[in-house]
């Protein structure tokens, strides 16, 4: 990833901290979800690129996506870490998972909004987790 990729990535994560520390209780996901199989991700963590071009594509996607969700996740549960409200809402939740893994969400009512069809594959994902959240 370049670094004018990154500092863009960090400038727009920095901005949505700003907003969770005023009190405004959303979070905003401008990335498309991308769903890709099991192997892609394998691959990537193996350094092992395919040959074909689809799954190339996949295995780049991965690979690409990595540098940026890691530090975008990690200063938005920063930020929602700091400052906790009453209620949360995530537009764009996807497959956004912060109700089911920050105990720090246990007081909180969590609002996901996204279209059906992503929420059914999340809840179809998620099985019999319960969330840590209301």
């Amino acid at each position: 990833m370049t670094p004018s990729r990154v500092k863009k990535v960090l400038t727009i994560s920095f901005l949505i901290a700003r907003v969770l520390s005023m009190g405004v209780g959303v979070v905003v996901r401008w990335c498309c979800l991308i769903v890709l199989d099991g192997g892609a991700v394998q691959r990537v963590r193996a350094g092992d690129p395919p040959k074909g071009v689809r799954d190339r594509v996949d295995f780049e996607m991965v690979r690409a996506s990595a540098g940026t969700i890691v530090p975008r996740t990690v200063v938005i549960d920063d930020a929602v870490r700091a400052r906790l409200v009453p209620q949360l809402v995530i537009l764009g939740a996807g497959l956004d998972d912060r109700a089911w893994r920050m105990p720090e969400l246990a007081g909180v009512e969590v609002f996901e909004v996204d279209h059906p069809a992503s929420q059914r594959d999340k809840r179809s994902r998620v099985g019999d987790l319960q969330p840590l959240a209301k």
